[in-house]
Parts: C-alpha cells; sequence; structure tokens
C-alpha cells in the first residue's frame, strides 16, 4: 500500500475517531437544549410568563422588561414581583390549596393553572394560554368584604426635619409656609417648628384624585382638622389585598362589596409563556432572553 494511501486512511480513521459519535446525532444536541420538545405531565420546567386581562391591561409578569416599560398599561391588581427570576413550576401539578387565610391566592392560583395548562404545549416557544379559576363555592359569607364608600382623615401630621425636608424639595420649614405637592393634590402648611418635629396640615386641593388600596379616591377638605376621600369604585371593577384579588359586586348609599370568591376575580387571563426544561443545578435562564414571538399556537381554556 502506498503512503499516500495509508495517510488518506489514517485521516479518515482520525476523523470518525474524533467525529464519530456525534455524526448523525444533530438532533440530539437540539432536544438536549430543550428546544421544541413537547411538556408532559411532570415536566420540571422553567417559565416566564406576561397575564393580561381582556382589555389588555398586564396583570403579573416576571419578565423585567414588561414590568419597566411605561408604554405597556398595567392593572390595578397588578404587583411588582420582588425578582424576576424564571418560576419554577411542575407541569400538570396539582392547583395549590387555600394558602391566605383559608383562600387560594392570586399568584399560586395563576401559576398553578399555568402549570395544567402547558401540558401537551412546546418547551422553547412562547405560548399563549387562556386560564381562568372558578369560584370556590365552599369559603361562605367569608368570602365577602364590605367598606364604607368614603372616611376622613386627620390633616395635622408630625414628620421629622430631615423627613419633611426631602418631601419638600429640601425647603426649610417655617412656621406659615404653603407648598403645593406637585400632582398629589396635596398642600402642606407649617404650623409649627422645633428640633426634632415639624408639625403641619395637609390640605387638599378639591376633587384632586389620590391613589387608594381599593382604587383611586376623591379628596375632599371637611374643615381645618380632616379632609374626605370618596372611593371611585364600580360594579365589576377587580380589586386588590395584599395577596388576594377580588371583585366589587355591590355598591349602595355608603358601602361597596368585594367578593374574594374566584382567586382571579372572575376574569379571565390571557397569558403568554415561554418554558423551558429546568437545569439541574437551579440556574435558569435569566428571564428576558428567551426567544419571543415565535408565533402563537393554539390557546387552551382550563
Amino acid at each position: 500500500m502506498s503512503p499516500r494511501i495509508r495517510i488518506t486512511i489514517s485521516f479518515a480513521a482520525l476523523l470518525l475517531i474524533l467525529c464519530g459519535p456525534g455524526i448523525g446525532h444533530a438532533g440530539d444536541a437540539a432536544a438536549d437544549s430543550g428546544s421544541d420538545r413537547t411538556i408532559q405531565t411532570g415536566d420540571l420546567l422553567d417559565i416566564s410568563y406576561t397575564c393580561r386581562l381582556p382589555d389588555g391591561a398586564i396583570a403579573a409578569t416576571n419578565r423585567e422588561g414588561v414590568d419597566g416599560d411605561p408604554s405597556q398599561k398595567k392593572a390595578f391588581i397588578y404587583a411588582r414581583p420582588k425578582d424576576f427570576s424564571t418560576r419554577l413550576i411542575t407541569a400538570g401539578q396539582g392547583l395549590a390549596e387555600p394558602d391566605v387565610l383559608g383562600f387560594r391566592s392570586f399568584e399560586a392560583e395563576r401559576e398553578g393553572r399555568i402549570a395544567r395548562a402547558l401540558v401537551g404545549r412546546k418547551t422553547g416557544v412562547t405560548e399563549t394560554l387562556r386560564i381562568s379559576s372558578p369560584e370556590d363555592a365552599g369559603l361562605g359569607d367569608d368570602r365577602y368584604l364590605k367598606l364604607a364608600l368614603s372616611y376622613t382623615v386627620p390633616k395635622v401630621k408630625n414628620l421629622v426635619p430631615e423627613l419633611f425636608r426631602k418631601i419638600n424639595g429640601g425647603k426649610e420649614p417655617k412656621v406659615g409656609d404653603r407648598t403645593e405637592q406637585p400632582g398629589t393634590g396635596f398642600v402642606h402648611t407649617v404650623l409649627s417648628v422645633t428640633e426634632k418635629t415639624i408639625q403641619y396640615r395637609m390640605d387638599v386641593i378639591d376633587g384632586a384624585v389620590t391613589e387608594t388600596p381599593w382604587g383611586p379616591g376623591r379628596m375632599y377638605n371637611v374643615d381645618d382638622k380632616y379632609f374626605r376621600i370618596v372611593h371611585q369604585v364600580s360594579v365589576g371593577q377587580m380589586v386588590r389585598s395584599g395577596p388576594l384579588v377580588g371583585k366589587i359586586i355591590k355598591i349602595d348609599d355608603q358601602f361597596f362589596h368585594i367578593d374574594f370568591g374566584s382567586p382571579f376575580g372572575g376574569a379571565e387571563l390571557v397569558c403568554e409563556v415561554f418554558a423551558q426544561p429546568h437545569k439541574a443545578d437551579g440556574g435558569g435562564q435569566a428571564v428576558g432572553n428567551e426567544k419571543e414571538g415565535e408565533g402563537e399556537n393554539a390557546k387552551s381554556r382550563i
């Protein structure tokens, strides 16, 4: 055998030795990346998602770019997450047990419904899911909360000088000074100044709107001691109290009534979800780096 032939054969053998295990298995590498796999019950997944109400307002997200985008309308029930890491779920898992005073929280119910709806979908692409949560008929009257339509607030407040300066743009307090707080509807009047305490009266611009835990409210001066906040609520409006979401079901002369019987306040959520197989080292892909815009697959309803 000529040296040239021996060299050629040796080179071919070297290729087989170095590359043989990978020849014909390019698809396995893609599969190992978790792209375009069908999700099965029991799969551990890292997910990022954005859920919207029917009007398009964002109800929840763990994507920092969505949270920080001022052009994306946030629903009143939206609460900024503590962090923007991916969420670890088990596909097809059972729904969470009541976790807040016998109620199912908005977060736990939302992620439980997403976990169930992902079975049969694909990893590595953005799936669009429609999820809802039925009322819990077993809650009884504990599901209802009655609140006053309006309430009074004392005007006279005390602050330490440092904090007073901070909210008044660094201005040194002097008795009789009046300072309007831009965009708030409040006007501060300094009543007394000591080394340790600034006492001031917090008047309001009549009819100005302020945010309350239950949505917007209009403010009106009552006298020198009090102002009144009147809730601007409507039947069907969704509200949030800590981890719970409810819906206003009735308004009478003095009160409005909230029903916390459904974890979603009776609404349907439309969620864009990106899932990938959970990494054993616990290091899920950073939220915001997933492949977005790969098309909307068939929607599911649960």
